[in-house]
């Protein structure tokens, strides 16, 4: 193994940083061979210049910056900051690569250069300088040994950009505001983009909203970064923590570029209306009982909840919260709850429901009321029945089980848990990374079992439907998983056909609808 030293000027927003090598003294010799090399980064503080941004982010101990030979499969490495010098072990260093710098390095979810691309994701901000987004990267040309070193000049760039938002209403500033969904009023925004570190470009832009959630409440203004997007108008829908809603919209287009500083001010309406089961959802966040063709509708409000993400509550008759169902299913295949065998054993963190909730004898099979809405007192069979129903006027369910699979409505925090890769959950991963009518943030979800029966129950009734609700897709006349597990091996679907509730293996295939909350 030879050593080499690697001479490399990074510039951070104006910062020059200077890399080089300790290692071994040898013999000077022109084979050129894969090394590991101790690597000091003499950094000094990211600056604001006004311009370029680094959203006030300074080095702490601990902070990284990942390394990546863009030119050929290879682990990717870190160089850790200790205070004064960013100081690691690093590979590739050889004639004839491209590396690549990323920082934070803790962002990157894959360990090798093979993988050269990586999704930035705008979510989990609360409006506030702590929750901001830092990324920044570089790439170097192929590397040319002269005297076994090298010396690179390259700029780091900031990749996005930070938006200083103000909200008003009748001239003042809107008090604790606890909620900002920003979408596009026209153009693209967007919460994620996919970025090239060989390209150094965008790949894969989906547009959809950025929501931005805060607790404790902001006074009318919020800081958040933002990726680049072309000519956006921006609209906001905005909650505060006494249940006000408000709406409004920028004044003129703006194009977003990577390290640029953006002020927003926007004038809000009041919205209060409140949403009711059967109400059309849009984009905007709004409600409404017919459907506003001038709007993007997403789906239709099938339960309600006290707050943004909380639990269904039936006892509501209207609220600024709840659960939606998507026009149509999420595409027109089939799904596996699980791959493969492998993934055939008990999901951690989520419960088992080995019975329907029917209190039968076979509880692993059940009926649910209706075959084809001939009247609420009529089954697919005489045995194995769920004695459930629901109020038409109202959507209120009736006569629920309190146990068993039918009893879960916790399809949001079950899609969380299975959602983590697609070789793995398909049906829960596809569910959770969709983007549909402009919505992501993981807000769409596969239903639990109660959940579909209660969506199963509207639509036999008539509430939620292609004929009582334009642009809604009926649902077909077959299987649809639900996100519970029923054992080990299985997991539980409803067959709209017949109303059956029953629980099958996680290999099975089988259709899926989506769900949102709001």
């Amino acid at each position: 193994m030879k050593y080499k030293k690697l001479f490399l000027g990074i510039l951070v927003a104006g910062v020059a940083l200077m890399l080089t090598t300790s290692c071994k003294k040898e013999e000077p010799t022109p084979v050129i061979d894969i090394v590991y090399t101790t690597v000091n980064l003499n950094a000094g503080q990211p600056s604001d210049d006004g311009s370029e941004i680094t959203v006030g982010k300074n080095w702490s101990a601990g902070d990284k910056i990942a390394i990546m030979n863009i030119r050929v499969k290879r682990d990717i490495t870190a160089i850790t900051y200790n205070g004064s010098t960013f100081t690691g072990e690093t590979s590739d260093l050889y004639s004839g690569a491209r590396l690549a710098f990323f920082y934070p390095y803790s962002a990157l979810n894959f360990a090798h250069s093979d993988t050269i691309t990586y999704q930035m994701n705008m979510s989990d901000q609360d409006g506030t300088a702590a929750t901001l987004k830092n990324f920044m990267t570089a790439v170097s040309d192929s590397l040319k040994f002269s005297d076994q070193s090298v010396t690179i000049n390259k700029t780091m760039k900031t990749l996005q950009a930070q938006g200083q938002f103000k909200f008003n209403y009748q001239g003042n500033p809107i008090p604790n505001i606890t909620r900002v969904e920003l979408f596009a009023a026209e153009g693209s925004i967007f919460s994620q983009r996919t970025f090239n570190f060989r390209n150094q470009s965008w790949d894969n832009a989906q547009s959809n909203s950025i929501v931005i959630n805060n607790a404790q409440g902001l006074n009318g203004e919020m800081v958040i970064s933002m990726l680049p997007t072309e000519s956006v108008q921006i609209a906001a829908s905005i909650e505060t923590a006494s249940g006000m809603k408000y709406v409004g919209k920028a004044t003129e287009s703006s194009s977003i570029e990577s390290g640029k500083k953006y002020e927003f001010t926007i004038d809000c309406e009041a919205d209060n209306v409140k949403a009711h089961i059967g109400d059309y959802y849009y984009n905007d966040g709004s409600f409404s009982k017919d459907l506003d063709y001038g709007k993007t509708a997403v789906g239709i409000v099938f339960a309600l909840t006290d707050k943004f993400g909380g639990a269904i509550n039936n006892n509501l008759d209207e609220s600024l919260h709840g659960r939606v169902v998507s026009f149509g299913d999420l595409t027109s295949q089939n799904y596996r709850w699980a791959y493969q065998s492998t993934m055939l054993f008990d999901v951690d963190k989520l419960a088992n429901y080995p019975g329907a909730g029917s209190n039968s004898e076979n509880d692993s099979i059940a009926y649910l009321p209706y075959l084809k809405g001939v009247n609420e007192n009529t089954y697919y069979a005489d045995s194995c029945h769920v004695s459930l129903s629901i109020d038409r006027e109202t959507g209120h369910m009736k006569n629920w089980p309190t146990a068993g699979a039918l009893s879960s409505f916790t399809g949001s925090e079950n899609t969380d848990v299975n959602d983590g890769s697609k070789t793995k959950f398909p049906a829960a991963y596809y569910v959770h990374t969709l983007v549909r009518s402009g919505i992501s943030n993981k807000r769409w979800y596969m239903p639990a079992a109660g959940e579909l029966a209660l969506l199963y129950e509207l639509w036999r009734q008539q509430v939620i439907t292609a004929s009582t609700k334009p642009g809604f897709k009926d649902f077909g006349e077959y299987a649809y998983w639900t996100s519970d597990e029923g054992t080990d091996t299985t997991a539980w679907a409803i067959n709209f056909f017949n109303g059956m509730i029953f629980r099958n293996n996680k290999m099975s295939n089988y259709h899926v609808r989506p769900c949102l909350w709001f």
